[in-house]
């Protein structure tokens, strides 16, 4: 009964409040009559204790009647019991329920609060990826060009290393041919800048003919980095003089009508300027 009110009840309700009502009466009439049925009876064994002729009988009387106020006495308290266990009940409910729902309520907001950690960390581990792939796209695409440009830059090393070589080679195939102050042809004999030219001329470089103008094409290099094929300048006896370096510390050129075409030493005279032709 107890359980049945306490789930299906709340203090709240009429028939609630009537039993309270009730409760609160029976426990006025159920203190009262016990005392009364008390003091009746002890007033009975009173008159049995003066009347000896009806002694036992009314002793008998009066014990029935200490007993059904002693019984009675008891009754508020079974009664005041019964209640207290249903409030007791109801309010352990009440509180199992309002628990339950807060539970449920701070495991939703644990739950909505791990979600949304969960798709943060996501979504910035999505972002982390992506920016590291486009970091590694564009560090590809850098090695790419890199490599292009390297690859064109040693081709055109190559190239140009190349016909440097081949154009030392040609020139020293005429080493011993004489000079002939503005000849043009290195067989039958040339002069320094003739030489220069012609020799140049065979690689598809076009050059001027006199060291006066030679001096003043290409691009000035230092004395001290000249590569093969360069042209190098003198100023001998006021006349300009030049010649091709063919690397070591030498160069060939047509030196005069006592020696010819000659290697020599690049300091064979005080050198004057250096000069690049070939693109490199």
């Amino acid at each position: 009964m107890i359980y049945f009110l306490s789930q299906f009840t709340t203090k709240d309700l009429p028939i609630i409040k009537l039993f309270y009502f009730i409760k609160e009466i029976l426990n006025i009439i159920l203190i009262v009559i016990p005392i009364i049925l008390i003091l009746m009876g002890t007033i009975d064994i009173t008159k049995a204790i003066i009347n000896q002729n009806e002694q036992k009988k009314i002793i008998s009387k009066s014990i029935k009647r200490i007993m059904y106020g002693i019984i009675i006495f008891f009754v508020p308290l079974i009664v005041n019991y019964t209640t207290s266990l249903v409030g007791s009940n109801l309010n352990s409910n009440n509180l199992w329920n309002q628990a339950n729902k807060e539970t449920v309520k701070n495991l939703e907001a644990l739950k909505k609060v791990e979600l949304e950690a969960s798709k943060k960390a996501y979504e910035e581990n999505i972002k982390k990826i992506k920016e590291e792939e486009k970091a590694e796209r564009e560090r590809l695409k850098a090695e790419k060009e890199q490599y292009e440009l390297n690859k064109e830059q040693n081709k055109s090393d190559d190239s140009a290393s190349s016909t440097r070589d081949e154009l030392v080679d040609f020139a020293l195939k005429y080493v011993g041919k004489p000079y002939i102050w503005g000849g043009n042809n290195l067989n039958t004999g040339v002069d320094c800048s003739g030489f220069t030219q012609q020799v140049y001329k065979h690689f598809g470089i076009s050059i001027p003919r006199t060291t006066g103008t030679q001096i003043n094409v290409g691009k000035k290099v230092d004395i001290n980095n000249l590569k093969k094929g360069d042209l190098i300048f003198y100023n001998a006896k006021s006349n300009h003089h030049v010649a091709i370096y063919i690397g070591g510390g030498k160069i060939v050129h047509a030196k005069g009508r006592k020696w010819g075409i000659v290697i020599d030493n690049v300091s064979y005279s005080s050198p004057l300027k250096g000069v690049s032709i070939i693109n490199d």
